[in-house]
């Protein structure tokens, strides 16, 4: 599997950076490790920099796009909308810039964007997109590595193996300092 909590880390430490602090994260899996490592690097990058976390800015439960979709228009009609959206899912940013679209706002003058998981949507949107990427092709290969070490006896029966891949934090032109 891919090493999850580095990227949104990463991510949430360069939008501080950039002055934001309120960062919303949409992504699915609240109930899983994928869902907890990317929370868990969310958080950890907000309590490093002394930034109170907000549990309305965590839309944690789907990967889809018409969720993506939803959240982001719920988090722009709040009092005191986020700055910027960090989208982990594959699916969830086709649905979040639609929102954004429909709402007239524009990224990154008015909102900060990362996505995860690269894609030609990411790359072709413009501004291009910043994301969170690992190189599936490496993930893949040793998925399909593992049992072949099982058979040739370099696992041991039974024994639980998990290889990670590094996530990689590509920053593109979607992401400026926020509003004043």
């Amino acid at each position: 599997g891919a090493d999850h909590s580095p990227g949104p880390r990463r991510a949430v430490e360069s939008l501080l950076g950039l002055g934001h602090r309120r960062i919303a994260m949409i992504s699915g899996g609240r109930r899983n490790r994928v869902g907890r490592d990317r929370s868990r690097g969310y958080a950890d990058a907000l309590a490093q920099a002394g930034v109170d976390s907000d549990p309305a800015l965590l839309r944690l439960d789907s990967f889809e796009a018409d969720y993506g979709y939803r959240e982001t228009q719920w988090l722009l009609a709040q009092a005191n909308p986020p700055t910027a959206i960090v989208a982990l899912g594959s699916h969830l940013l086709g649905g979040v810039l639609s929102a954004l679209r429909m709402k007239g706002v524009a990224v990154p003058r008015q909102m900060s964007l990362v996505a995860s998981n690269d894609s030609e949507l990411a790359q072709l949107a413009t501004p291009a997109i910043t994301v969170i990427r690992y190189d599936s092709y490496q993930l893949g290969r040793e998925a399909a590595l593992l049992p072949l070490r099982r058979l040739e006896g370099k696992v041991a029966p039974g024994a639980q193996a998990r290889v990670e891949i590094p996530t990689e934090f590509v920053l593109r032109e979607s992401c400026a300092a926020p509003p004043a």
